[in-house]
């Protein structure tokens, strides 16, 4: 069996950015790390167990819609780049073009 710290390779981004969100403010006066401890704290174990699977599900939801939206802001610095491209492929064009008429 394989040991997600030290087999999967992770690197220190992924763990800087969970306890960016674990330590983050769930309401203006608590974070989520707070009720996160509380909800382990459960004495039932049935509840403390789905609890545990709603913190998981949280967490894994989390860093997949954050992956996706930082995907997506390299494509738009991508596009927003080739749209400079063009933008200036366009200006020679149009000067050649102008230089053309003119003659």
């Amino acid at each position: 069996m394989t040991y997600p710290i030290n087999d999967w390779g992770f690197d220190e981004e992924i763990e800087t950015a969970f306890n960016e969100w674990f330590y983050s403010n769930h309401t203006d006066f608590s974070l989520k790390s707070e009720y996160f401890y509380g909800d382990v704290s459960v004495s039932d174990l049935k509840t403390r167990e789905d609890l545990m699977k709603k913190w998981l599900y949280a967490s894994f939801f989390t860093a997949y819609q954050r992956g996706r939206y930082n995907k997506l802001e390299e494509t738009y610095d991508e596009i927003k780049q080739r749209m400079k491209e063009t933008d200036k492929l366009i200006e020679k064009c149009i000067g050649k073009i102008d230089e053309y008429l003119e003659k």
